[in-house]
């Protein structure tokens, strides 16, 4: 039997080879998809003024240039004259690129985008997938066929302003391995015996955060400690200065995967600090390619960075916070050594090239009707739930999801992301509750793992004296409370420890609804519906 013919896929772009984290993602997908099952073309134009804004996007870069070049990539060049933002889809002015675009050679185009409806890909006659990095409203145009996200917590806010979760998936941006096994700490004066920590940023004051360096100030001690900077807002340099600290260097930002490898090597903690949050945080992945624990802080705009770090890192809720943690893994080498145990594990698997384009091979296959078979497993889906920790697990499964009762309080519902098996399980590990789970799941394995609670939680063999025992079926001689196929088994002292439950809840609640108000709407909804289903199940008729 002849091998069918290639899926046909045109990537499109303004701006499409500059050296931003989006474009990136096009660039190393269009690079490395199989050449027997996929023919693509990438479509790209330099820079362009805004027309209403101030706003200069990156231009083409000609290191992303040649390493299209260098992987065979067909590069098709159009002309934009300028990008029009004070119209609702950024119509491109003065463009040749319907001169250039032959939609009869495509069976789907692939994009990047904001996530509003944008020219052209609202005019086409052809399938669009969107890569959406940022949200900034919901595609309703009839071509939009599949909303690829770069991150759970990302895919969460877009489904919140109206997004169909159906027609989404999550495929985050491709770390690669380290390009180096050098440090800069000779070239930077760092004894070798130091202990940095320090980030990559790109040079923008918009971005800037206060905290990393505040934070260090609190902590920093003798010269033993040292904090390196690669690139950054000017504003660093100058906060520095006013808080009189020797012992941080700054590197001249670079491109360059070679040097920027050497600079993580040079240090023993990637501490992370951005104004506006991340929706993805491609430094994480890359840090933790290089083995290197993590922090971050909160950001008052987006916060994907726990889901990113996964279980190589520490996030902080303000300076104070982030001082205590920075200063946690600086002097405490075991955790510094626990977290940097698992970050390239992790990043391999979530964040490999190897791992994304096979994920990516698998979604264009299913829309072409052409499933791969068997092949690459992805892995285990997670996100960082409302109450402070991980959640592995079908994160589509809205029942188990966004409805769960609240342990053992008659009428209470409690509402969390994962699966319904783990999510109390794991609510008590994260108060610090010592839990035993009879039987088992790959979920809550994952989340154990995740949250680092593997001195918490107890898998086959019982454990002394638990607080919370999780059971597939009832436990002898103990009284349980059934909830959605587990029952729980409570001790006294967790009984005790009931209120502090509440408010975690409570403070979740108020977070989400300050954060996500149409969210919060929906799950009230939930909620009142699974008191009515409790109130029907105790009635005799």
């Amino acid at each position: 039997m002849a091998e069918p013919p290639p899926i046909r896929i045109a990537f499109v772009k303004f701006g499409g080879l500059s050296a931003g984290g989006t474009e990136r993602w096009l660039q190393m997908m269009a690079a490395n998809l199989s050449r027997e099952r996929f023919a693509v073309d990438y479509l790209y134009c330099d820079a362009a003024p805004y027309i209403g804004g101030d706003f200069k996007h990156p231009d083409t870069d000609p290191d992303r240039l040649a390493y299209m070049e260098a992987a065979g990539v067909n590069l098709v060049k159009f002309h934009v004259g300028a990008k029009d933002i004070t119209t609702p889809t950024h119509e491109w002015v003065d463009t040749d690129f319907w001169d250039v675009f032959d939609p009869r050679a495509y069976d789907f185009v692939q994009t990047a985008k904001a996530g509003p409806a944008e020219y052209p890909y609202y005019k086409m006659d052809l399938p669009v997938v969107e890569y959406v990095t940022l949200t900034a409203g919901v595609d309703k145009s009839r071509t939009l066929a599949l909303s690829i996200h770069l991150s759970q917590w990302q895919r969460r806010q877009w489904a919140a302003a109206g997004g169909d979760l159906a027609k989404s998936d999550v495929i985050p941006i491709p770390a690669e391995p380290p390009a180096s096994d050098e440090d800069l700490r000779e070239e930077l004066g760092i004894p070798a015996g130091a202990l940095v920590a320090g980030f990559h940023q790109r040079a923008q004051d918009e971005i800037f955060s206060p905290i990393p360096l505040e934070a260090f100030a609190r902590v920093a001690g003798s010269g033993e400690r040292w904090f390196a900077i690669m690139g950054g807002s000017s504003r660093y340099r100058e906060q520095a200065t006013e808080l009189g600290l020797d012992n941080v260097v700054f590197v001249d930002h670079s491109g360059g995967a070679e040097r920027i490898s050497r600079f993580l090597n040079t240090l023993d903690v990637f501490a992370h600090g951005r104004a506006d949050g991340e929706t993805f945080g491609t430094v994480f992945a890359e840090a933790m390619m290089h083995g290197k624990p993590c922090i971050s802080h909160r950001s008052e705009i987006a916060n994907a960075q726990p889901e990113t770090m996964g279980p190589a890192g520490l996030f902080a809720l303000d300076t104070g916070d982030y001082a205590a943690k920075l200063d946690s893994l600086l002097s405490d080498p075991g955790l510094r050594g626990r977290l940097a145990a698992k970050a390239r594990p992790h990043a391999e698997r979530y964040y490999s090239l190897e791992s994304i384009v096979a994920q990516l091979e698998q979604v264009y296959g299913d829309m072409a009707g052409r499933p791969s078979g068997a092949g690459h497993e992805r892995p285990i889906p997670y996100r960082q739930s409302d109450l402070g920790f991980l959640v592995a697990g079908d994160l589509e499964d809205e029942r188990a999801a966004d409805v769960l009762p609240f342990l053992l309080e008659p009428g209470m519902v409690y509402e969390e992301a994962g699966t319904a098996g783990s999510t109390m399980a794991l609510m008590a590990a994260h108060l610090g509750a010592r839990v035993h789970v009879e039987g088992d799941s790959e979920a809550m394995r994952t989340s154990v793992y995740l949250n680092n609670w593997e001195e918490r939680v107890s898998f086959g063999e019982k454990a002394a004296d638990p607080d919370l025992v999780v059971a597939r079926s009832a436990l002898p001689g103990r009284e349980t409370r059934r909830i959605d196929g587990w029952h729980l088994a409570l001790a006294p002292d967790m009984v005790a420890a009931l209120p502090r439950w509440k408010q975690a809840r409570r403070l979740a609640r108020r977070r989400r609804i300050e954060a996500m108000p149409a969210l919060a709407r929906r799950r009230s909804k939930l909620r009142f519906e699974a008191f009515l289903r409790a109130v029907r199940r105790k009635l005799p008729f």
